[in-house]
């Protein structure tokens, strides 16, 4: 063989050296291709219109319903509710008057008096039968405890109606004593609106029907105290109707740790202390009328135990409402020094 001839092997290998970089950025850009291929893929499932049930609400799990100061409903009467299925819904609807319990707790008392015996505890979701109310309007009878046949008194504040507050105000009987039997029929409210099983209360008379609401604020000055200081909580409830509110009454039980001082009420209103069925102190105040779109103060002087620890909080709360007004609540906490200074590194 001729010494100048060259094998194809020794070819081959030279070609090899000279073009070793294409041919590896060749190599990866044949792996990037495969990678990105629609083809190595699995098809997409195909989108289906299905439906899927709604779960069954259970009593606790429900959301609760705010209530929403001026709305004409003091206990926040939630529209959602008057479409679902066992309540009364819109005009025009008939069913039972009920009520679902939108505190945490409440007791089921013997008589319209947080001072008088409870028969036993309601707590958040529970629904109950609307069987009479008392004169004010500020406590009902309901049915029943969960599991049993107790009837008793709650206070309206503490539940939320499936029809308008003026409607049940005007369906409900009026107790006119705290003794007189509980009634046992529930009342029915059919399509023309009139109340049936028992005679409808006659509406309280105003140029307004019943159940325009209250609206109260609560405040406190300073907004800052620690152990032993006192302080002010400035009470204002206004009245956002076209009518004289009549028998004004802010009740508020203070807590264990804050004490009574002093008070000053503003349009001749007058404080009246009452003693609670744990043995705490109940505050009235009290206005015989607020005329409409007015506001009435009430500023109270309290003092804190000096013997809180830091980092303690004092909820307070407050209720108003009138002889032909709904209510409404307003509350604060009021704080301690906290117990650690913050670490700002």
């Amino acid at each position: 063989m001729n010494q100048n001839q060259k094998s194809p092997s020794h070819i081959a290998l030279r070609l090899l050296k000279r073009a070793w970089l294409p041919l590896i950025v060749a190599s990866f850009a044949a792996l990037l291709l495969l990678v990105d291929s629609p083809g190595w893929a699995a098809p997409a499932p195909e989108m289906l219109n299905q439906t899927v049930p709604r779960p069954t609400p259970t009593p606790g799990n429900t959301p609760v319903p705010t209530a929403t100061p001026g709305s004409g409903s003091g206990s926040g009467s939630s529209p959602d509710r008057d479409n679902e299925p066992g309540t009364v819904g819109g005009p025009g609807e008939s069913g039972t008057l009920q009520a679902e319990v939108i505190a945490p707790q409440v007791n089921l008392y013997e008589q319209p008096d947080a001072n008088s015996a409870v028969l036993g505890l309601l707590v958040e979701g529970d629904l109950v039968d609307l069987l009479a109310r008392n004169e004010s309007n500020t406590w009902w009878v309901v049915c029943c405890l969960p599991g049993s046949a107790t009837r008793g008194w709650v206070p309206v504040p503490a539940l939320d109606p499936n029809r308008d507050p003026a409607l049940i105000n005007r369906a409900l009987p009026v107790m006119q004593s705290p003794t007189q039997p509980l009634p046992q029929a529930t009342i029915s409210i059919p399509a023309d609106g009139a109340a049936s099983g028992t005679e409808a209360a006659d509406p309280v008379a105003s140029d307004e029907p019943p159940g325009f609401g209250l609206e109260l604020t609560l405040q406190q000055d300073p907004p800052y105290v620690w152990q032993g200081n006192r302080l002010e909580l400035i009470f204002t409830v206004t009245n956002p109707s076209q009518s004289d509110a009549v028998a004004v009454e802010v009740r508020d039980q203070l807590a264990a740790d804050l004490t009574f001082v002093d008070a000053d009420l503003s349009d001749e209103g007058r404080i009246d202390r009452e003693t609670a069925a744990d043995g705490g102190m109940i505050l009235v105040m009290k206005w015989d009328s607020l005329p409409a779109g007015t506001d009435a103060q009430a500023f109270v002087t309290l003092q804190v135990a000096d013997n809180l620890i830091n980092g303690a909080v004092i909820d307070n709360l407050a209720y108003a409402d009138a002889r032909n007004a709904f209510g409404q609540t307003a509350g604060l906490s009021i704080g301690m020094p906290p117990s650690a200074l913050p670490d700002f590194r």
